[in-house]
């Protein structure tokens, strides 16, 4: 099963568990195979974002579930690139 999700907002420290209460209600509490996480409305993510980010694709890892990355922004990608996280991720630029 499919399971998509849309998030909206900057990704920043001060919000962190907000987005991780989200990410693990939508994924790990359901079921489901892929994960598709919309970032079309994500203007920003800070390191806190990152590791976040992180952190859920081994939480996924672990129980089988593949994560996909769509819609990121110019900057979103570059960051990814420049941390070498874009060969982590499958990521659907469309």
């Amino acid at each position: 099963m499919i399971n998509k999700i849309i998030l909206q907002g900057d990704i920043q420290l001060f919000n962190i568990m907000e987005y991780e209460k989200k990410l693990k209600y939508n994924s790990l509490e359901k079921y489901t195979d892929i994960l598709k996480i919309d970032m079309s409305n994500v203007g920003y993510i800070d390191l806190s974002g990152v590791l976040l980010f992180l952190k859920m694709k081994r939480e996924y890892k672990k129980r089988g579930i593949k994560i996909c990355l769509e819609k990121l922004n110019i900057n979103i990608l570059k960051l990814f690139k420049e941390v070498n996280l874009i060969d982590e991720f499958k990521i659907k630029n469309i």
